[in-house]
Parts: C-alpha cells; sequence; structure tokens
C-alpha cells in the first residue's frame, strides 16, 4: 500500500534522518502517532516474539517504509530484519516506554 506523498518536505536546522521516508510513512498510515523512532539494540534485536519485517531491505527507501507497515499494524514495536528496530506512540514517552519495557523483558532472558 502507498502511504508517501509525492513529495515529501523537510525543514529544520539539520539534514533529516535518513529514515525520513519510514517516519513520514508510519505518521500518515498511524493517526494518533506522535512519535516514531528507531534503534539498533541488540538486546530488543535478538527477541524473538515482536514482529519482524518478512525481507533485510535497503534503509531510507519507501520498500523499507512500506515493509515496516506491512508487520506494523497495532504493534508499537517492530524489528527490521537485519537494520534495526522502530517504536510508537502518541508521545515519545510511550514509544520509549514501551522499549523500556521490551528491553527489560530482553534482559530478564540473559
Amino acid at each position: 500500500m502507498q502511504w508517501l506523498p509525492a513529495v515529501l518536505t523537510v525543514a529544520g536546522l539539520h539534514e533529516p534522518s535518513s529514515e525520513t521516508l519510514m517516519h513520514a510513512a508510519i505518521y500518515a498510515a498511524r493517526p494518533g502517532t506522535g512519535a516514531v523512532f528507531h534503534g539498533h539494540s541488540e538486546e530488543i534485536l535478538g527477541m524473538t516474539d515482536l514482529p519482524v519485517t518478512k525481507r533485510e531491505r535497503p534503509y531510507g527507501t519507501a520498500v523499507m517504509a512500506n515493509e515496516v507497515l506491512d508487520v506494523l499494524g497495532g504493534h508499537s514495536v517492530v524489528i527490521m530484519r537485519n537494520h534495526g528496530f522502530v517504536a510508537v506512540g502518541r508521545t515519545m514517552g510511550e514509544a520509549n516506554g514501551a522499549v523500556q519495557t521490551i528491553d527489560g523483558a530482553a534482559n530478564e532472558r540473559h
């Protein structure tokens, strides 16, 4: 499904993230989402009970963005195969809380 606009414009003091397309796609697909971030925690990437994208895709591409949307559904954290994870929430605190909960569970397993 195509969630990205034909043109994506960003403005600010710094260069946009290489994952800007993915962030924009999630905001468009998930009304009420106010925060999207991704990271590369080895503990989280080792979790086997989180949704994972079916294929490894080049980061920063619309293909990666759509692959994430395919598995995101109502989840707050998903793994991008061989890349990292993405977390979403109404606020950054909510998205971070989901990551902290999962990270805590991962650490308990080790």
